[in-house]
């Protein structure tokens, strides 16, 4: 049975009064990189806008899914839910086979759609302060990559 568990160790996600994110993806000889910007939830309003930026990477081709969350509960064989609007994991390989598999799968979900990256490796990168919004928080962190 699919179970979907909040992940831990980012900044949550703030869905209210919707949802704001940007995702860039690269490709290089090395494998391929996607740059997820969001909106984080504040404690307070006098706190300014965050903005976090995580990459996840993978050596050979990240899969990314983007659909309503309907069209996506309804790819399940079992019925499932997802609670809140947030961050999920669950593991790729969840099939009841015992071999390895490096790739994990992280959810997005907001009131109407869901993002699914499958990937090998997560970086959380420094919150992101001051910006419109998330298109501008991911872009300016990545005119500062080198």
């Amino acid at each position: 049975m699919t179970h979907f568990v909040p992940v831990e160790g980012i900044a949550p996600l703030a869905f209210e009064p919707g949802c704001d994110y940007a995702y860039f993806v690269m490709q290089s000889a090395a494998g391929e990189q996607l740059y997820l910007a969001y909106a984080s939830t504040r404690d307070f309003l006098s706190v300014p806008l965050t903005y976090q930026v995580i990459c996840f990477s993978c050596s050979t081709v990240l899969e990314i899914h983007k659909m309503g969350i309907d069209e996506y509960l309804d790819g399940f064989e079992e019925d499932v839910r997802i609670p809140e609007p947030g961050f999920y994991q669950f593991e790729a390989n969840d099939d009841g086979d015992d071999t390895d598999d490096d790739m994990a799968i992280f959810i997005l979900a907001d009131r109407a759609s869901v993002l699914e990256i499958m990937y090998e490796h997560k970086d959380v990168h420094a919150e992101v302060y001051h910006c419109a919004d998330a298109k501008t928080a991911l872009t300016n962190l990545l005119s500062g990559l080198s």
